[in-house]
């Protein structure tokens, strides 16, 4: 195993390779920051950022997703070692030993920082245990590492468990009880974000003809078009639901603005693969990346005006 320090070193290199730790917290404070923000404006509070609160809720989002990053990097040793092999992990620049010490300190300060409140534990368990049965593949390997689409639907809905994980511990920041919620409008706020990550999702798995390998992809399923089909669904749903929230928190012009802009760009990017399926034009995943910027940006900048 060799020395502590030997071990931060290829850690640091895995973080640096497959999680940058400056670009990861970044994203968990724009999304828990909009997410929130939005909460707020749905129950007519204010957003506390410079709170204990705030931070845990940051954190809690840091934490979570280097948890799953870990447990895939685990779970999907096999496959990546035959399809990845340079990334740090199948290539032997952190070891195995390395990651589950990891994977361990994360999960016990993932719960630590939620044991503060009960409702907040009880979604931060909820959360821990579903990301469990992916990491186990709900005990059907053989299944699911044959069936993609049957993988998405089982390990998809851990997106859902996350966002009400950050819905509980805003109710606990502004001391409120569920009988007070606006429930229609969480759950759409929660279907907003669930969209613009699902699109995510099956955007980074679409590739031209020439770039198709073993790796399973949503191209390959349901063809070019029809993978393009679903993540733009995804995404205009989730603009209508934007527009929705717009209108009836009168969000600012900038936040519409801002908005589109972004969704425009997005639907450029995807035309453009229609037009040039080539692997110039494939990497769908940053437009999409662009848009779900975009809609964060919008929401900061309504806020400054606000």
């Amino acid at each position: 195993m060799g020395t502590p320090a030997g071990f931060k070193k290829r850690m640091w290199i895995y973080l640096k390779e497959m999680y940058p730790p400056h670009i990861r917290f970044l994203y968990a404070i724009l999304l828990y920051s909009t997410f929130t923000t939005l909460l707020c404006h749905i129950h007519h509070q204010t957003f506390q950022f410079y709170s204990i609160t705030s931070i845990i809720g940051i954190l809690n989002l840091f934490t979570v997703m280097l948890m799953l990053r870990i447990m895939d990097e685990l779970k999907d040793r096999e496959i990546d070692s035959l399809l990845f092999a340079k990334r740090a992990f199948p290539a032997g620049k952190v070891y195995e030993k390395d990651l589950k010490i990891s994977l361990i300190a994360v999960i016990i300060t993932f719960i630590s920082m939620n044991a503060f409140y009960i409702r907040v534990l009880f979604s931060a368990i909820l959360v821990l245990m579903y990301s469990i049965l992916m990491f186990k593949f709900f005990f059907i390997p053989n299944i699911l590492r044959k069936n993609l689409l049957l993988n998405l639907a089982t390990h998809n809905p851990v997106i859902v468990l996350i966002l009400f994980h950050l819905f509980n511990i805003f109710t606990v920041q502004q001391y409120m009880n569920y009988s007070q919620i606006s429930w229609f409008d969480v759950i759409l706020l929660i279907l907003l974000f669930w969209l613009m990550l699902f699109s995510w999702e099956i955007s980074r798995k679409i590739r031209s003809a020439e770039e198709e390998t073993a790796y399973v992809t949503y191209s390959q399923i349901f063809g070019r078009v029809g993978a393009m089909l679903v993540a733009s669904s995804a995404q205009t749903a989730a603009l209508l639901i934007a527009i929705y929230f717009a209108f009836t928190l009168s969000l600012s012009w900038i936040f519409l603005s801002v908005l589109s802009w972004g969704f425009a760009l997005m639907l450029f990017g995807y035309i453009c693969f229609l037009k040039w399926p080539n692997p110039r034009h494939s990497n769908l995943r940053s437009f999409t990346e662009i848009y779900i910027l975009s809609f964060m940006a919008a929401m900061i900048l309504d806020s400054v005006l606000r």
